[in-house]
């Protein structure tokens, strides 16, 4: 029997976590392939959270780092606002240019203007 493609995505992508190359990384997977998602996660020394998607479904998260889990369970599934968005895009590994060109398709970055003027911190 095959392994279902949904597992097989979630190693690729617990793969790339451990790795580091993104933060972390999300699947939905139905409630027959969770304890699957939970021992791809351990395999990869990583963290996974589990939240309720639907009737049948869950979201696997999965992390390396312990203040990752603390974002995503703060962000949750349904970003409203810009920063909440950019916070989501970075921990998915997006570039700035990435999350910003997303955040104009979505019709909610932040205008330059209405954040006042921007000057350079200096070091102390």
């Amino acid at each position: 029997m095959s392994r279902p493609a949904v597992l097989s995505s979630l190693e690729t992508q617990a793969a790339l976590v451990a790795r580091g190359v993104r933060p972390a990384a999300m699947e939905a997977v139905q409630d027959r392939y969770l304890e699957e998602a939970r021992r791809i996660a351990d395999r990869h020394g990583l963290c996974a959270l589990v939240e309720d998607l639907a009737d049948g479904w869950k979201e696997v998260w999965v992390y390396k780092h312990p203040h990752i889990g603390f974002v995503i369970e703060k962000t949750g599934r349904q970003p409203a606002t810009a920063f909440e968005h950019w916070v989501l895009g970075k921990v998915f590994g997006y570039s700035e240019e990435a999350i910003a060109d997303y955040l104009l398709r979505l019709g909610i970055s932040v205008q330059l203007d209405e954040l006042g003027p921007i000057t350079p911190r200096t070091g102390r």
